[in-house]
């Protein structure tokens, strides 16, 4: 399993643990994996006594497969594809890279495949993206995402930026 990252993801009453297992089960390379997100519930009697149990959600199940790392994006840098103001999270794995969100909109998760890596090919087994993050320029907190694809590809994808006209 990867480790798991932190963030609010649907709520933000308390910290949310997002976990993504690489494969379903030991030798099993080509299934999807489930997404997870797990919730602390804590007594209304003592909240101080920490969580008396987790609530465990599973938005995407059969949508990825080999996920290699997640790079959690806060809320407060602005949104990527969201329409709220929850953390989201950007998955590399066999898809490529894709973001992941909770729309409070919508009520559902929902996700969008932002690009899809090393293509696959017949005399390579492996494809899609190894690891993801993401990069400032100026006041643009997200302004790249660089990605290392698998075999040692490294890409880097700049954001355009929309010109405003003014008269």
């Amino acid at each position: 399993m990867l480790s798991p990252s932190v963030g609010h993801f649907t709520s933000t009453d308390h910290f949310q643990v997002l976990a993504i297992p690489i494969i379903p089960e030991s030798d099993d390379l080509t299934s999807p994996a489930p997404v997870i997100v797990f919730t602390p519930e804590y007594s209304a009697l003592s909240p101080n006594a920490g969580p008396e149990t987790w609530w465990k959600d599973v938005p995407f199940s059969r949508e990825f497969r080999l996920i290699h790392d997640i790079k959690v994006i806060p809320a407060a840098t602005g949104p990527i594809e969201n329409d709220d103001s929850f953390d989201s999270a950007l998955v590399a794995g066999h898809e490529g890279i894709s973001h992941l969100y909770f729309s409070k909109t919508a009520k559902a998760w929902k996700y969008v495949t932002i690009g899809t890596g090393l293509p696959p090919s017949q005399s390579n087994p492996y494809c899609g993206s190894g690891s993801v993050d993401v990069g400032r320029v100026l006041d643009d907190p997200i302004a790249y995402i660089a990605t290392c694809e698998v075999c040692d590809v490294v890409a880097l994808s700049l954001k355009q930026r929309r010109r405003v006209s003014s008269c």
